[in-house]
């Protein structure tokens, strides 16, 4: 299994799908321990074929992704997997309760691990509020649920396994103002504990990470 120590190089790399143009080309960043980066910029500029690239479900047609000097075409994609916590802009949440859909498909949930996770997601006090706190079910897929507050239980889940980086993929789209605002506070207080890459369109989102990386033309540029 890969020891990671939490720095990832791109190395010229490119990527475009069957039959289209160059989504990403030629990308070269290094991503250090710990650090947060913001990626920001238009729909479609390739801020999400990034993410698959990082998370290893696409490999590039050039250049390498290294991770702790090892490179990703040898090592194993699903013991990288674990090293990563991902929030969606719309999160899937099984009708099962609170605790099933922080530990997904563990049979020996540990309650110590999910109180600790919901805490740093900021979203114990929610969980306080409910009759049967994490043994509540979540009917309707979590409906029942503001969007802040599934965005919230959904963060919690990435960090249950203690990943050492954490993904937010436009975590605040359709999230009023109060909500968005608490979220991205909840996030404040995990920057320098994790690497944190967080991609938006909305440049307040972003503006909390130690760099801002603008995707436009295929090409990154700091922000």
């Amino acid at each position: 299994s890969i020891v990671f120590d939490g720095n990832v190089i791109f190395n010229s790399v490119s990527f475009n799908y069957p039959n289209s143009d160059k989504i990403i080309d030629n990308l070269n960043l290094e991503i250090n321990r710990n650090e947060s980066i913001g990626i920001f910029g238009e729909s479609g500029c390739g801020k999400s074929t990034f993410v698959d690239l990082l998370s290893g479900i696409i490999k590039p047609q050039e250049g390498n992704i290294i991770i702790s000097g090892m490179n990703m075409k040898n090592i194993n994609i699903n013991d990288w997997r674990k090293q990563i916590g991902i929030v969606m802009q719309d999160n899937y949440f099984k009708n099962e309760s609170l605790k099933d859909n922080i530990a997904l498909g563990e049979k020996d949930i540990d309650k110590e691990k999910i109180k600790k996770a919901l805490k740093k997601a900021n979203a114990w006090k929610l969980v306080r509020k409910i009759p049967n706190g994490i043994n509540e079910k979540i009917y309707d897929k979590g409906m029942r649920f503001s969007g802040g507050e599934r965005q919230k239980i959904a963060l919690a889940r990435a960090l249950y396994s203690e990943p050492k980086i954490l993904i937010l993929d436009e975590p605040t789209t359709g999230l009023d103002e109060t909500s968005e605002m608490e979220f991205i506070n909840s996030i404040k207080k995990l920057l320098g504990s994790l690497t944190i890459i967080i991609i938006s369109h909305k440049r307040e989102v972003v503006n909390i990470c130690d760099s801002v990386l603008l995707f436009e033309n295929k090409r990154i540029q700091k922000f």
